[in-house]
């Protein structure tokens, strides 16, 4: 995740599990981990906080990953401040993305 003086972290627990959305200059990450209290947790990040033009590289839990913990959907997509994430995490599982700048 970010390391360095040039950085700015969010954390959030919930009953539902951690978040952390992090910023390295114009870089970001975000990930998460779901509790094991449900089969599965799905959720949205609006991403009305970037500005400009980014490539978004995320894994998230696959359809199968309560049976295969090695089972996991990459995505790599443009994206801007108008769209929406859809996450999706299994019981005991979690996603993580980055967001660079489109060049």
């Amino acid at each position: 995740m970010c390391v360095g003086k040039d950085n700015t972290c969010y954390f959030a627990k919930r009953k539902t599990g951690c978040y952390a959305q992090c910023h390295k200059g114009n870089e970001w990450y975000i990930g998460g981990i779901c509790n094991g209290e449900k089969d599965e947790r799905t959720f949205q990040i609006h991403l009305d906080f970037l500005k400009g033009n980014y490539e978004l590289t995320a894994y998230q839990d696959g359809i199968n990953a309560n049976y295969q913990a090695m089972h996991y959907n990459k995505i790599s997509k443009s994206v801007t401040s108008s769209d929406v994430i859809n996450i999706k995490m299994m019981r005991n599982g979690g996603f993580a993305a980055k967001l660079i700048p489109k060049k």
